[in-house]
C-alpha cells in the first residue's frame, strides 16, 4: 500500500509541476480539482486498505472499485457544471453564515450599548 499511496502522490505532484514549469503563462490552480481529487483518493485508499485486511482481494471488491472509477470518470465528465453547483452552495452558505454573524454581533452591539446606557442613568 505504501507504495501505491508514493506512487500516486508522486505522479500527482509531478505531473502538476511539470505542466507549471511548462506552460508560458502562469497556472493558476483552484481548491476545487485538489478536494474532489482528495476525496476519491482517500476513499479509494481507505477501501483498499479493508480490502486488503483479507487473505486475497475477492471478486465483489474488485467490483467495487471498478465502480468507483467509472463514478470518478462520471464526476470528471460533468466537472464543470460540478464545479459551480458546489461553488454556488459554498458561497450561499458563506454569505448565510456572514449575515448570521452580523445579527449576532448587532444583538450584541445592542445589549452592550443597552447596558452602557443603563450604567450611565444609574450613575
Amino acid at each position: 500500500i505504501g507504495t501505491i499511496v508514493g506512487s500516486a502522490a508522486f505522479n500527482v505532484l509531478f505531473v502538476i509541476g511539470v505542466c507549471a514549469m511548462v506552460t508560458p503563462e502562469l497556472l493558476v490552480l483552484t481548491w476545487f480539482p485538489l478536494a474532489r481529487d482528495c476525496a476519491f483518493y482517500i476513499t479509494s485508499l481507505v477501501l483498499l486498505a479493508v480490502f486488503f485486511s483479507g487473505d486475497e482481494i475477492e471478486w465483489y471488491e474488485s467490483v467495487v472499485l471498478l465502480w468507483m472509477y467509472v463514478f470518478y470518470v462520471t464526476v470528471m465528465f460533468f466537472n464543470g457544471s460540478l464545479r459551480q453547483w458546489t461553488e454556488g452552495k459554498i458561497d450561499a452558505l458563506t454569505e448565510r453564515w456572514r449575515n448570521n454573524r452580523g445579527e449576532r454581533q448587532s444583538e450584541v452591539d445592542r445589549k452592550s450599548e443597552s447596558s452602557m446606557l443603563g450604567s450611565m442613568r444609574h450613575s
